[in-house]
């Protein structure tokens, strides 16, 4: 690992029909339901995208703080 790379613990937290997604302790993003899509929104409320499936709208939060640590 170099200097710059740092790990994160991502924790996933139920918040009735949304899902959290925090990266160190910190809400980045949401993920909600909207009929047969999961849409993904970061913690700025930019709407990131829809997906057919939940785990790939997380990922889509994630990579979102990713590229903003970059």
């Amino acid at each position: 690992m170099s200097n710059r790379e740092k790990n994160y613990q991502v924790e996933l937290v139920k918040e009735g029909d949304a899902v959290s997604v925090q990266i160190a302790g910190e809400t980045v993003g949401k993920v909600t339901q909207k009929e047969e899509l999961f849409l993904a929104r970061n913690s700025w409320d930019n709407f990131l995208g829809e997906f057919k499936k939940q785990d790939q709208a997380i990922m889509a939060v994630i990579s979102n703080f990713n590229l903003r640590q970059a």
